[in-house]
């Protein structure tokens, strides 16, 4: 900013700058949660969450590691339960927050919804 600064631009300038701060905050603090999560998986869940992620379905996963369905089912179920969720999409979100070092889904400002509507001729 050049001085001399308005007061408006000042303003402006520091309610983006708290804005900023505290959607850094919720990503690190929504990260720091999924990280914990993670951890808490067994690498045979991990494997099996890999898996599910790919769209395979259970007999499929238990083929693919040489376990019983019952195995497969019994570590899907804890996937869920230590990420807590119960879609394949809210995992799928989940890891592409994690990996991409994404802030939580409702944070987002989502600007596609806001796109003008075009009548597009294919």
């Amino acid at each position: 900013m050049e001085k001399p600064v308005r007061d408006n631009e000042l303003e402006n300038s520091i309610q983006e700058a708290i804005r900023r701060s505290v959607e850094e905050r919720i990503r690190k603090r929504h990260l720091k949660s999924l990280e914990c999560r993670l951890k808490k998986l067994s690498p045979e869940d991990r494997k099996v969450l890999q898996l599910m992620l790919q769209g395979l379905k259970n007999r499929a996963i238990a083929q693919q590691l040489d376990v019983s369905l019952r195995t497969v089912e019994n570590r899907r179920r804890r996937v869920f339960e230590f990420m807590r969720t119960d879609s394949i999409a809210q995992l799928t979100r989940m890891i592409v927050e994690y990996e991409h070092s994404l802030s939580p889904a409702g944070a987002r400002r989502e600007t596609w919804l806001r796109l003008p509507f075009e009548k597009v001729v294919c």
